[in-house]
């Protein structure tokens, strides 16, 4: 990435068991996933999505490192500096063109 998140910004991570604050916010995508792998050891062997609402309670996936500087944008700019990701493990994948649900393989 090109630029360093805020020092002032504080990162915290959802899963279904806890919350978790990060004492260092990541740097990029990859390390993320590393720090919710370590977090959550369960992660490590299935997919799994990160999200969170911005300030009109939209969720937003997170995906890469263009999608994680904009949530750290967002967070100084739009939620007093706390940007909360949920962690899910993703369990199917949405068919757009039956609007059903499949299990992923």
């Amino acid at each position: 990435m090109d630029s360093q998140p805020n020092k002032k910004l504080v990162v915290k991570v959802s899963t279904a068991r806890s919350t978790k604050r990060l004492g260092q916010t990541p740097s990029d995508f990859k390390s993320l996933k590393q720090r919710c792998e370590q977090i959550e050891p369960k992660l490590k062997t299935q997919d799994f999505c990160i999200t969170y609402a911005d300030n009109t309670g939209d969720w937003i996936n997170v995906s890469d490192d263009e999608d994680l500087q904009e949530a750290y944008d967002v967070a100084q700019s739009e939620l007093k500096g706390q940007l909360k990701l949920s962690i899910q493990a993703r369990v199917g994948e949405l068919d757009l063109e039956s609007s059903q649900i499949t299990e992923r393989r």
